[in-house]
């Protein structure tokens, strides 16, 4: 923090200038990996940087995108706030694209999303024609459909929409493990924690006013769900949450129905939208069991330690 400094976040103009910080170096950027061409390094053990293909893994199918490193469900969505600052209380909104925070429209890829010259469209149509076409990142849509988004949503964040989405990398776009908002997130968390309720507030509202949120004066619980919130937002698909809520113990956000968007496009061109569960079967959704907090003791340990006791939950 000393040498960072308490004042360090970047500040932008929109949900542009957003995205930007992910994509070239800066001084918000405390550790990172570069992207390479895919070649193997000779003498390194393996590749000695991250996916070289960024934008056609994350991409809608209708750009030739692969979709596959997730589809962001609506349960997730339903984390971002209204631009006032306002929760949407898990509920879905009449209109869910429109009035979000900044960061929705940086780090989701929705349906009607402006991205790379056309708008995202997920809509399968109820007689499609030449007038109302399935939309062309829908299920019949362009690319390999087999990789059309599930719940309605993409990844936006990380992409570099000044090239196409199966154009490569952009030079020195960095791979960003450590920054600085995660620090002052880190530290809003340790000091609400010692009951710094008023600390942790200064920093935890670095993070969202930069985020164009309003500032966070808040104590005790109430100050901690704000946090986890906050976390949940702005490191969203840095691999963090699963831990996250692990380590918060929080069993309603790792076991739990997985929702999804189903938008429709009429004869007329109008569109409608229906939340739907992915997983009809209850036994086929995002199971937890309290267990999985631990990892099992493997049995070769406990035959070389026999007073080893095993995890709750598992057997040797």
């Amino acid at each position: 923090m000393d040498i960072v400094g308490e004042d360090a976040l970047i500040q932008v103009a929109d949900a542009k200038g957003y995205q930007e910080l992910f994509l070239s170096p800066n001084d918000n950027i405390i550790f990172a990996r570069p992207y390479t061409s895919g070649l193997y390094e000779v003498g390194t053990g393996g590749f000695n940087a991250a996916n070289s293909l960024p934008d056609q893994a994350q991409s809608p199918s209708g750009y030739g995108g692969w979709g596959g490193l997730c589809s962001p469900t609506h349960n997730f969505a339903l984390e971002f706030n209204f631009d006032d600052g306002t929760s949407t209380g898990g509920t879905t909104p009449a209109s869910p694209n429109d009035n979000r925070e900044m960061r929705y429209y940086a780090n989701l890829n929705f349906q009607g999303a402006e991205f790379r010259g056309r708008p995202v469209d997920y809509a399968l149509a109820v007689n499609p024609s030449a007038s109302t076409p399935d939309g062309l990142d829908s299920p019949n849509g362009l690319g390999n459909v087999l990789h059309s988004s599930k719940t309605g949503y993409n990844i936006r964040k990380f992409q570099d929409e000044s090239l196409s989405a199966t154009n490569g990398i952009s030079a020195n776009r960095p791979y960003i493990l450590y920054r600085v908002a995660e620090m002052y997130l880190n530290y809003a968390e340790a000091l609400a924690e010692q009951g710094k309720d008023g600390l942790a507030s200064i920093y935890l509202s670095r993070v969202s006013v930069r985020g164009k949120q309003p500032a966070i004066n808040l104590t005790g619980d109430a100050l901690k769900a704000a946090i986890k919130r906050e976390r949940r937002v702005e490191l969203c698909f840095e691999g963090h949450n699963f831990f996250d809520e692990r380590r918060w113990l929080n069993e309603d956000h790792l076991g739990f129905d997985i929702k999804g968007l189903r938008w429709t496009k009429e004869t007329n061109g109008d569109l409608t939208f229906e939340e739907y569960s992915l997983f009809e079967d209850s036994t086929q959704g995002r199971i937890w069991f309290d267990r999985q907090y631990y990892l099992p003791i493997p049995e070769g340990d406990s035959e070389i330690v026999p007073t080893l006791i095993q995890n709750d939950g598992y057997t040797n």
